[in-house]
C-alpha cells in the first residue's frame, strides 16, 4: 500500500473539533441577535417618549397664551431673573424648569403640571413646567419631561423645551 491511500477522510477528532467550533460561532450569533433585539425594544420606547414629549409640546404651543394649563402654578418660574436680567435663575433653580415629583425628581418637588400616558410601549409619565417672561418679557419657556422604568429597571427621561411668544390674541 502506498502512503497516498492510507489517509483519505476526516477523522473523529478532526469532525468533533470542527462541530465544537461551529457551535462557538453560533452561540456567539444568537448572543448578538437577542442583543440586537433588547436595544430595538429600548430604541422603541425612547421613540414612542419623545413622540409623547412632541405631541403635548404641539398641544401646549396651540393654547392660548392665558390659558390655564400654561400658568407657573407654583410661581418658581416667574420673575426669577431679576437685576441684571441676565437669563439666568438667580435663585439657582433652573426656573423650577426641570421640577418633578419623586420617583425621578426631589422629595417635596412638584411640577407645574403632570399626566399619565399609556403608551403601546409601555407607561409614561408626563410633567410640564412652565417659567413667565423667561428667556424674555411676554414670553414663556415650557418644558415637557417625559419619564418611564425600563424593562432594565432603570428611570429614563426625554426633555423637550421650547418658548411660546405672547402675541396679539
Amino acid at each position: 500500500m502506498d502512503a497516498k491511500n492510507i489517509q483519505s477522510g476526516f477523522t473523529l477528532i478532526e469532525v468533533l473539533l470542527a462541530i465544537v467550533i461551529f457551535s462557538f460561532g453560533i452561540l456567539a450569533l444568537a448572543s448578538m441577535q437577542m442583543t440586537s433585539l433588547q436595544g430595538d425594544d429600548r430604541a422603541n420606547i425612547g421613540s414612542e417618549a419623545t413622540t409623547i414629549a412632541g405631541d403635548k409640546l404641539e398641544e401646549l404651543m396651540t393654547m392660548a397664551y392665558a390659558d390655564p394649563a400654561l400658568l407657573d402654578t407654583d410661581g418658581d418660574g416667574t420673575n426669577q431673573d431679576t437685576a441684571p436680567a441676565d437669563g439666568v435663575d438667580d435663585n439657582g433653580g433652573n426656573f423650577g424648569l426641570l421640577d418633578v415629583p419623586p420617583p425621578f425628581g426631589a422629595a417635596g418637588v412638584t411640577a407645574d403640571y403632570f399626566e399619565r400616558s399609556l403608551g403601546t410601549q409601555g407607561n409614561y409619565f408626563v410633567y410640564w413646567n412652565v417659567a413667565v417672561d423667561e428667556p424674555v418679557q411676554n414670553s414663556k419657556r415650557i418644558t415637557i419631561i417625559v419619564q418611564w422604568t425600563g424593562q432594565d429597571a432603570q428611570n429614563h427621561q426625554v426633555v423637550l423645551n421650547t418658548v411660546k411668544p405672547q402675541l396679539n390674541e
